[in-house]
This record gives structure tokens, sequence and C-alpha cells, in this order.
């Protein structure tokens, strides 16, 4: 089985993301598996990866009061700069649950 190799300028112009959802509490369920899920991706593209930096960018929004829940967005380009936004999550009126 053969790999494909992408151009470096096209690799360039991609990132990562993880999207976590931030309870009003400011904490992430499984922040953790989070983490290392971008590790995992991180390490199989050749993308710069530091937990602590990591950690450091999402500090701001963590153990804070939200008057609803939040979507955390993190995105990690190849570099490693990491760029986080924050937004009220929608609500949903009626989920569907599929059989």
């Amino acid at each position: 089985m053969s790999k494909s190799v992408m151009s470096p300028r096209v690799a360039s112009a991609f990132a990562l993301f993880e999207t976590m959802r931030l309870d009003q509490r400011g904490q992430v369920l499984l922040l953790a598996y989070h983490l290392q899920r971008l590790a995992c991706s991180a390490r199989q593209l050749g993308f710069k990866f530091d937990q602590d930096t990591i950690l450091h960018s999402l500090r701001p929004y963590l153990h804070q009061s939200y008057t609803q829940p939040q979507r955390l967005r993190l995105s990690l380009n190849k570099t490693g700069h990491i760029t986080v936004t924050c937004s009220a999550l929608a609500t949903t009126p009626n989920p569907y649950v599929l059989p």
C-alpha cells in the first residue's frame, strides 16, 4: 500500500481543529480525550503539538461561568499556531434520537 504525499504549499493551508462543548461551569467533558485525539492527528500529519501551550490557550475559557453552554473551537496549524474561538452553543428544540 502506498502513501499519498501532499504538496507542501497545499499542506501549509490546512489546520487541525477540535470542537468541544464547554458547560455553564466552564468545564469541557472529556478534555483529555479531545487533546489526545488532536495529538494523534498532529503526530500523523507532522504538525507541531505542545499540550502545555494548548492548555495555556484554553485557560481563559475554562472555569468561567456562562449563561448557556458554549462551543469551544481550537485550531492548530502545522507550525503549532493555535486559535481558539468560543461562541454560544445553539440549543436544539427537539433532539432527534436515531432508532
